[in-house]
């Protein structure tokens, strides 16, 4: 076991358990599998599977992920890497010809999606399901859709992010989204882990807690990012200084966020003010765990929402523990959490 020296340990029912390396990649990828329910969530399906697609640029991604959680089904290619590459040239090599390939090779990458798919009950199933409410006429008319119709976009899972990735993006000039898994271990061989979420509360609640369906939203419709802030933050960074920080969410997602609102948690319990963004940019300060994150800038100070949105610990909308995207339009209007994110 190699422990990381100078780095964070976390303490469960008094065990210690620490930051430790992974011993290769495929027990990176064991592990993004074993808990891909938990970072993917709800509408996702992640295939693991290497085979070799292109026709004049050939590679062999380490997966993919199918997101169903809206009406345009979205496909991502996913690369798992360690931290002791030359990460940001090794990594811009490998999604560069993921993307030749994808865009040279429907018909291939078409007929392996739909393989593994196919010869995956459970997957099938909630791909079918898919298919009869979106109104698909087949599901191979679905698979022509995902693969031929989709703009590309990739996802890469590391287990350290360094600060130059959260610039990858605009380095390839794609969709790029950055998760983190980390690897903590006790002395009795225990572990637990740490990880990103992919595009954090994206899929809002649409239904009660005890719904076993799942609602789909339109996640091109979401113009404005909530954040959680306690009081001394709230007052000192979000109302002080015309901005947020440290937050991290995808560049698809800094594309079209247009507005961000402050939730003032207990006692407050309320979203009170939103501002306009100014941009977004990333984090360049000295505090570790902000590497990756970004820095939301206003173009003016945060206006008093005049009726401030209440969270109600009766009603179906769980509290909100991170930042969660919202309609502007919505907001305005809304005097609770329901009225702002729950949908029959």
């Amino acid at each position: 076991m190699c422990y990381k020296t100078n780095m964070p340990q976390i303490k469960v029912n008094d065990k210690i358990y620490y930051l430790t390396d992974f011993a290769n990649e495929e027990e990176l990828e064991d592990n993004l599998e074993k808990l891909s329910n938990d970072i993917f969530g709800p509408g996702k399906i992640f295939l693991r599977f290497k085979k070799r697609i292109g026709i004049s640029t050939k590679t062999i991604p380490d997966g993919y992920l199918l997101d169903l959680s809206s009406k345009k089904p979205e496909l991502y290619f996913v690369e798992s890497e360690l931290d002791t590459h030359d990460v940001v040239r090794h990594i811009s090599v490998q999604l560069m010809n993921f993307y030749f390939s994808y865009n040279e090779d429907h018909t291939g990458l078409r007929n392996i999606l739909s393989e593994q798919i196919n010869n995956d009950q459970f997957k099938k199933k909630k791909c079918d399901e898919y298919v009869s409410s979106n109104n698909y006429s087949s599901f191979d008319k679905f698979i022509d859709e995902v693969t031929r119709n989709s703009t590309f976009k990739s996802i890469v899972v590391i287990n350290e992010e360094p600060e130059k990735l959260s610039k990858l993006d605009s380095i390839v000039k794609f969709d790029v989204e950055v998760l983190c898994i980390r690897k903590y271990e006790s002395s009795d061989g225990d572990q637990i882990f740490e990880y990103d979420t992919f595009q954090d509360n994206i899929l809002t609640e649409t239904s009660s807690e005890n719904s076993k369906s799942m609602k789909l939203v339109d996640k091109s419709t979401f113009d404005t990012i909530v954040v959680p802030a306690r009081k001394e933050g709230f007052d000192k960074v979000f109302i002080g200084e015309d901005r947020w920080y440290a937050i991290k969410f995808s560049e698809a997602m800094q594309k079209q966020i247009k507005y961000i609102a402050g939730y003032q948690v207990k006692p407050i319990s309320k979203i009170t003010h939103i501002a306009e963004i100014k941009d977004v940019v990333p984090y360049e300060g000295n505090i570790e765990s902000y590497e990756g994150k970004f820095v939301i800038n206003f173009k003016a100070s945060a206006k008093k929402l005049n009726n401030p949105i209440e969270y109600n610990p009766s009603g179906k909308i769980k509290p909100l523990y991170g930042p969660r995207f919202a309609k502007y339009s919505k907001l305005i209007e809304s005097k609770n959490f329901d009225d702002l994110w729950y949908e029959e």
